[in-house]
């Protein structure tokens, strides 16, 4: 009895090992590889990409594994990653046919035909019916515009007995890059009398007809989707748009409220409904939608992630910033998704309110919680670089540019913080290496532009810009940087030329026009410079630039007459615009009728009371007349009357101002501020003039404050970012200077003051190149301004 026990011991101890060893390595892999598989077809990427690398752990061997992650990292936008992992398949297993096809397809993507298809060549070499492949070698074909012989390949194809749907497409893609369209409609719905429940068949025939004005076609073909797939809301949600561009408004709400009301705890469809509105320029529609989805979805960050979003970009930052606050309460562990994204939301609005410490202290948090989330890294950066740290900054977007190869914008601002580093080669070298990542990037074309005019190596500047070009002929932003930079050069034929072709590509454009408009004013053509600013309006009348230079080009030929009429019929089509009442004050003041000017100046401050200009162009206009004195008892009056007035209060310290009785000025600003202390046009008058007049350290300090407080009222605003620029330049900080100025400059690289002070920083920075091209812009100006006299100044020292 005893030994038949041990014996049943050792039996079922065997029994044991046995099954231990069947749930060795191998099949460990294929429980993860398996279920990987299984959500990469639920879509849920980030999931299966960490069991395909469990797999891997396991097998450092194991291609299927590796071309599986690869997919993932596709389906991610993580283009060179993916590739990564498809060569490493191909390396471990070079007979890995769908690993080569991969490759093939992204190098289609980027612009690599040939390379695309040895690919093709190699795969149909070892399995000849492919399909995959086959398909690849017709999109190569028409990627090198060989349509006829893509046309005829793919015909070949269909008479073989290919009938997928992408086959079809294909087909009808060579139909419309040839021009085709009916021959486009013909291949797709052949396609669709074989696949009768294609949707991507049925969408690209709804975009030919939508192509053609097709409305009532498409609408059919959209209802024929939204048959085939009746639980998909996208396509309802396209219904929706057809009829809102149809003028049937009426039907494309019914519409959404029918998808809203289906299920009302679906967070995804009240986010699609808002993003639907935001599309038509329905901002309330979109906001409310939002409010109403998180009433019946208390817990949804999503929800409030895009309601926040519709607060920052109408310039409402404190309820933005309340929204993402609240979030926060949603979710107690500090390393959930949720929170983190957040927080790097949080710190990107206090880093574009300059207020440094606090983005500084969120990111931190997120590093902590996550030590390798690269867009913290990459606001980290940005914050040192705000701060004047590049040494700092360089890990930090070192960092981003490692983990996040294709991420442009990392290498410019790396190669920012090397130049703010004196490491100008490091810088060039790091933008070269964004060009390698990406051949067709606009963004480090432009980069590196900037970068060789800067040296004053025009040569290779324009070989920079060319190139833009030649990826993209349509860009007429790159064709006005070549015409600019001749300007630069002195060679103004051919900045014309380049500036004609802008008119040529795009005649419906005003671009072109107001770029020769401009041209032709600088060389003193005025009737020349008329014509075209006279088309540009045309063809973009709400344009406040466009307008004031066709305006000063009627009063520099003394065509007085026109620029009142034109004045005069835009206040009739908006009486409320004070853009034209200030616009007629100026006029007239340049005639003389200075009472008539009083009246237009006085009307455009009653509509908008804190918009500075009118306010100045009133205070010139009493000095011009040599009535400063009786100005400022009527200002003075005013305020007695009514201390509230704050209109007669900024009238008053533009006075105080022109006549350079800069302490009375700082004193009239800090009474507006005593009685409207969120007054972002008084602080950064009162911090500008504190920064340039104030009598100690502590004065900057306050005006330091000030711009601050201003920053958060306007945080893309170039005057105010310019004036905290200013103050840091005074502060000696001339790298944090340098970055709000820059950002200034971009936003209006017109303004003669905010080249002066670029000028003065790089300057500062021995950047000599630079310093030299803004401060004469500035010199040049006709406008008059303080700081002028320094600006000529420094010119003459180099």
């Amino acid at each position: 009895m005893k030994c038949k026990k041990i014996m049943s011991i050792i039996v079922i101890l065997l029994a044991v090992v046995l099954i231990a060893g069947c749930s060795g390595p191998e099949q460990k892999k294929m429980k993860f590889m398996k279920k990987g598989n299984a959500l990469y077809e639920k879509g849920e990427y980030v999931k299966a990409g960490l069991e395909f690398k469990n797999a891997i752990q396991i097998d450092p061997k194991f291609a299927d594994a590796y071309y599986m992650l690869g997919m993932v990292l596709l389906k991610q936008g993580n283009l060179q990653s993916a590739f990564g992992g498809f060569i490493k398949a191909v390396n471990l297993d070079p007979d890995h046919l769908k690993a080569h096809t991969e490759m093939g397809k992204l190098f289609l993507m980027g612009q690599a035909p040939d390379k695309a298809m040895e690919k093709v060549e190699l795969v149909l070499k070892a399995d000849p019916k492919n399909e995959d492949a086959l398909l690849l070698k017709g999109a190569v074909f028409l990627k090198k515009k060989e349509n006829e012989k893509a046309k005829t390949y793919l015909e070949g194809l269909i008479r073989d007995g290919l009938k997928r749907p992408d086959v079809y497409l294909l087909l009808s893609a060579g139909y419309t890059q040839k021009g085709d369209p009916k021959g486009a409609e013909a291949a797709l719905k052949s396609g669709i009398e074989v696949n009768p429940k294609s949707v991507s068949l049925y969408m690209a025939l709804g975009d030919i007809y939508l192509r053609e004005r097709k409305i009532d076609d498409t609408v059919a073909v959209v209802r024929k989707v939204i048959e085939l797939e009746p639980d998909n809301v996208r396509h309802k949600m396209t219904l929706a748009s057809l009829y809102w561009d149809t003028g049937k408004g009426d039907k494309a709400n019914e519409i959404i409220k029918n998808i809203l009301s289906a299920d009302v705890e679906n967070e995804d469809r009240w986010e699609q409904a808002a993003a639907l509105y935001l599309r038509k320029g329905k901002v309330q529609e979109a906001e409310q939608t939002l409010k109403d989805g998180i009433k019946n979805n208390a817990e949804s960050f999503k929800l409030r992630f895009a309601l926040s979003d519709i607060y920052a970009n109408t310039n409402r930052i404190d309820p933005a910033m309340n929204l993402l606050k609240e979030c926060l309460g949603l979710e107690k562990d500090s390393k959930d998704p949720n929170i983190i994204l957040t927080k790097n939301s949080l710190a990107r609005i206090h880093l574009m309110r300059q207020e440094l410490d606090e983005a500084k202290r969120y990111v931190d948090e997120v590093i902590k919680d996550s030590p390798k989330n690269i867009d913290a890294h990459l606001i980290k950066g940005n914050i040192l670089l705000a701060k004047g740290d590049g040494v700092n900054a360089i890990p930090e977007f070192r960092m981003v540019v490692n983990e996040r190869q294709q991420y442009i914008p990392a290498y410019i601002r790396l190669a920012e913080a090397h130049l703010m580093n004196k490491e100008p080669n490091i810088a060039l070298d790091t933008l070269q290496n964004a060009q390698k990542v990406d051949p067709r990037s606009r963004e480090a074309a432009r980069a590196i532009a900037r970068y060789y005019v800067a040296q004053n190596d025009f040569r290779l500047a324009e070989a920079q810009m060319r190139k833009i070009v030649e990826a993209n002929p349509n860009d007429l932003e790159a064709l006005a940087d070549i015409g600019d930079l001749f300007i630069i050069m002195k060679n103004y034929g051919k900045a014309e030329a380049e500036y004609n072709e802008i008119r040529k590509r795009a005649p419906g454009n005003p671009f072109g026009y107001a770029k020769l408009g401009e041209f032709y004013a600088s060389r003193g053509q005025w009737d020349r410079a008329t014509r075209e600013l006279e088309q540009a309006v045309k063809l973009g009348p709400q344009s406040a630039q466009l307008i004031t230079g066709l305006v000063q080009a009627y009063m520099q030929q003394k065509k007085h007459g026109q620029a009142i009429a034109f004045c005069e019929a835009r206040i009739r089509q908006n009486p409320k615009d004070p853009f034209f009442f200030n616009m007629l004050g100026q006029i007239y003041a340049s005639q003389k009728d200075y009472k008539k000017a009083e009246e237009y100046f006085a009307k455009a401050i009653e509509i908008q009371p804190t918009w500075m200009v009118p306010h100045n162009n009133l205070a010139r206009l009493y000095l011009v007349q040599g009535q400063t004195a009786q100005a400022i008892r009527r200002f003075e009056e005013s305020i007695k009357t009514n201390p509230e007035n704050v209109a007669a209060y900024m009238s008053l310290g533009q006075i105080y101002e022109q006549t350079k009785e800069y302490q009375k000025a700082i004193g009239v600003f800090e009474k507006v501020l005593e009685r409207q202390p969120n007054l972002w046009v008084a602080a950064n008058d009162l911090a500008f003039l504190l920064s340039e007049h104030g009598k100690s350290g502590k004065d900057l300090d306050k005006a330091l404050t000030l711009a601050g407080k201003a920053i958060k009222s306007r945080p893309e605003d170039p005057a105010i970012l310019d004036t905290m620029g200013w103050i840091h330049y005074k502060k000696g900080e001339a790298n944090k200077a340098l970055d709000l100025i820059g950002k200034a400059y971009e936003k209006n690289d017109k303004n003669p003051v905010i080249s002066y002070h670029l000028g003065m920083i790089y300057y500062k920075l021995g950047r000599l190149g630079e310093a030299k091209e803004k401060l004469k812009n500035a010199v040049e100006a006709k406008e008059d301004f303080y700081g002028k006299d320094g600006a000529r100044a420094t010119l003459g020292k180099m």
